[in-house]
């Protein structure tokens, strides 16, 4: 896991032109164009941490994290977790790099909880983080438009106090 440099951008934005799923860095409807994509990325990585997630071995990348809105004051931040659906065994490239990003911000930071929208489609992920600790916090019917159709979203939420009993978990 590093931090996202420009050399990434192209590939970043393939995945963002993949219209099969949506995910944090798909939400803007007119970054469709390089220009404009690259220029939301830089602003992004202004204030906000964005990560790419790479294999083991042979660094090929696999997905990114993303820790934005961040807020101090209210002790809470979201977090954007892709895997490319080009890599069968995407899930498990981002585990390990996701419980580092929590470990990280939690221990740095007096943030209360992480918080993860996950979208109607994604219930793989939802069932994987509820097993280990998150909770559902809200619900979102037809929430984003999805090509044709509209997909519901759920906030699902860390807390830190769970983080703490927890954390050895996700490393199952």
């Amino acid at each position: 896991m590093r931090l996202v440099a420009e050399s990434d951008y192209p590939l970043l934005h393939r995945w963002r032109q993949d219209s099969s799923e949506i995910h944090p860095l798909s939400f803007e409807p007119g970054t469709h164009v390089a220009p404009d994509f690259v220029e939301q990325l830089n602003q992004l990585q202004r204030s906000n941490l964005l990560l790419l997630v790479e294999k083991k071995g042979n660094g090929e990348a696999v997905g990114y994290l993303m820790a934005y809105q961040v807020d101090l004051w209210n002790g809470w931040v979201h977090l954007g977790v892709y895997g490319s659906p080009e890599h069968p065994m995407r899930w498990y490239y981002i585990v390990r790099p996701l419980r580092w990003l929590l470990d990280f911000l939690f221990i740095r930071f007096p943030l209360l909880k992480a918080y993860v929208e996950i979208y109607d489609f994604a219930d793989a992920l939802a069932k994987f983080l509820k097993a280990r600790g998150w909770v559902e916090e809200s619900y979102l019917p037809d929430h984003y438009r999805h090509g044709a159709s509209m997909a519901g979203v759920r906030r699902i939420a860390l807390h830190r106090s769970v983080w703490e009993k927890k954390r050895l978990l996700w490393s199952a």
